[in-house]
């Protein structure tokens, strides 16, 4: 079903520029489409997460942001930042421009249901040196109904936006920030490290969004849906600002509506016809399992040319998986659009080729223990397909470096990927030091610089990147190297009942050895129907089979227990850190239930 004629959507209606000639701020950005299109509708928030519009102008977005921004100005603010706590919705947007407009850097934070867990938000504002936050009334009148369950409130100033209505004054101008100064601190939740605030340019916007736009080939027929949450780089600058910056309509729903029930995402865009949409790699997995034949048929997916995915590692698998099964609705498996990219590159690093087939080379199992890449002319069990992200956009350099001596890797090595380019932040907020060891590495021979050093393991063949693995995740046992991701695809497919994508393979130091630890979600419609001694059993027997890895460990747990990170990564660091505690969701154990606990 077509969106509503009433929607100026068509490919004759206005936007799909380029804006990079008139606005050097995304400041000017809002202003620019304000005046060239005032009724252009900018958002379009489904608040039921399927027919519930909520949609706001560009004019009325800019206005909204004066209002707050002018009240901003008008408190007394000791610090640069605001922190912006918020649900899914329009409200974050008017407040991320409301600072913006104001001249401060905004804070994008996570806002979990109830209000729960929320102690990470006081690190994140300590951190930031701020105690203002912006929120909206319910949220607002949540917290103030039962103070003694958020006492770390008492302590910060909150301000809600949805009460803002007073006009400033005629002749209040937005603030206009330097091209260089910090737009906002994208506070990363990460699979390895604590949370840090990147500061992120208004320029490294800018520069991001231009290369989005190139390597996506948007245009004025571009329809955007995005569940992905606003505080996640994906969802902020994949989503929300890419919009804005090519002037064309952006769906939005919350990214709980999305796992409640994935076919409302896939609806979205067979209603709306959007032509651009996307996600990390266990989203595909989960329309795959949760969408049924009949919901199927309901189902044109036709307009979809562009189904980027990325912010994890991206199994060939998963795409032949959707792309077999939502066939029938009109979905073309070469719309697949694999792309690299990190919250301190802003967002998009690398991105394959627009309408074409997905890339998978196939390389040996045992060259890659060596860090050697050795192709394979058929895949094999003693092959790994490892899916192409393309390379790396006008301006911007990709290299393959080995981390330890800091010299290039020739073609045939795996090495760390460093970045150089206009989208490469400015650093951590507070953090010199590990903002000089990662934003600033240069190479040993030559000093050529500065680098970003990723922490993440690949190598480039044929104007393609090809990513490994994680530096920090990596497993090495008897001086070889073994992938973590591979083992987890082993193990999800050994044996009916296993959660796609819900497994975490780490290892540990005990007993004087490295010891190797698989942990493994059940589906929850196979709760009451495996035999966890028989998922066990194939567990290991797989594992040593096919990686040469004896399990120190297994424990199958319950359904969504595995610890993610707000992007929906596996974070293993979380789940050893569950496991020596004994505080994961076990169903059964072995050697026993809670073998980690110490």
């Amino acid at each position: 079903m077509a969106p509503d004629a009433c929607w100026p959507w068509s490919s004759a209606a206005s936007g799909g520029d380029r804006p990079e000639q008139a606005c050097s701020t995304l400041v000017d950005l809002l202003c620019y489409r304000a005046r060239s299109q005032p009724e252009g509708v900018a958002y379009v928030f489904l608040r039921d997460g399927e027919r519930q519009e909520e949609a706001i102008t560009y004019l009325q977005l800019e206005r909204q942001a004066r209002r707050i921004g002018a009240s901003l100005q008008g408190l007394e603010v000791h610090s640069e930042a605001v922190g912006l706590l918020y649900h899914p919705g329009l409200g974050f947007i008017e407040a991320f421009f409301g600072c913006l407009f104001a001249g401060l850097v905004a804070i994008p934070v996570q806002t979990p249901p109830g209000l729960k867990r929320l102690g990470g938000l006081t690190a994140i504002l300590s951190d930031a040196g701020t105690r203002l936050v912006l929120t909206s009334s319910d949220i607002l009148e949540a917290l103030h109904k039962d103070p003694s369950k958020h006492d770390w409130a008492q302590s910060l100033r909150l301000l809600a936006t949805d009460q803002i209505s007073v006009e400033p004054s005629p002749d209040w101008h937005p603030a206009d920030p330097a091209v260089n100064s910090a737009a906002f601190f994208q506070y990363t939740s990460g699979t390895t490290n604590a949370p840090r605030g990147v500061v992120v340019s208004h320029a490294n916007v800018l520069s991001n969004e231009e290369l989005i736009r190139k390597a996506f080939r948007h245009d004025r027929t571009t329809i955007g849906i995005g569940w992905l949450p606003h505080f996640h780089d994906m969802g902020l600058i994949g989503n929300l600002l890419q919009g804005l910056y090519i002037g064309r309509p952006c769906i939005l729903m919350s990214p709980f509506h999305f796992i409640q029930r994935p076919l409302r995402w896939l609806q979205a865009i067979s209603h709306y016809q959007a032509t651009t949409s996307g996600g990390p790699t266990f989203a595909y997995d989960l329309c795959v399992q949760k969408i049924g034949a009949a919901q199927r048929d309901q189902l044109d997916l036709s307009s979809w040319t562009l189904a980027f995915i990325g912010a994890e590692t991206v199994r060939s698998a998963t795409i032949q998986r959707f792309a077999d099964t939502f066939s029938s609705c009109g979905f073309n498996r070469d719309a697949f659009y694999p792309c690299y990219g990190l919250a301190e590159a802003t967002l998009f690093v690398t991105g394959s080729q627009v309408r074409q087939p997905v890339v998978v080379k196939q390389v040996s199992r045992e060259g890659l223990m060596e860090n050697q890449v050795v192709g394979c002319d058929v895949p094999s069990d003693q092959s790994i397909g490892i899916v192409g992200c393309g390379r790396e956009g006008l301006d911007h350099q990709v290299l393959i470096v080995d981390p330890v001596t800091r010299v290039r890797c020739s073609a045939d090595r795996v090495g760390e990927i460093w970045v150089k380019g206009k989208s490469v932040a400015n650093g951590y907020r507070n953090r010199p030091q590990e903002t000089g060891q990662i934003f600033a590495a240069r190479l040993a021979d030559s000093e050529v610089g500065p680098f970003l050093r990723t922490g993440d393991l690949g190598f480039i063949q044929e104007n393609n990147l090809f990513v490994t693995g994680r530096i920090k995740d990596i497993i090495i046992l008897h001086g070889k190297t073994h992938y973590p991701h591979e083992i987890e695809l082993t193990v999800e497919h050994c044996a009916d009942g296993l959660q796609a994508g819900g497994g975490a393979a780490f290892s540990l130091e005990r007993e004087g050895r490295e010891q190797v630890i698989m942990v493994q979600e059940v589906e929850r419609m196979a709760l009451r129907s495996i035999s966890p001694s028989d998922c066990i059993e194939a567990i290991r027997t797989s594992v040593l089979s096919v990686h040469g890895v004896r399990l120190d460990a297994v424990v199958l747990i319950k359904p969504a227990t595995i610890p993610r990170t707000t992007s929906g990564k596996v974070r293993r660091d979380h789940c050893r850190m569950e496991f020596l505690a004994g505080s994961l969701a076990v169903v059964r154990g072995w050697p026993q239930p809670g073998i980690g606990a110490e």
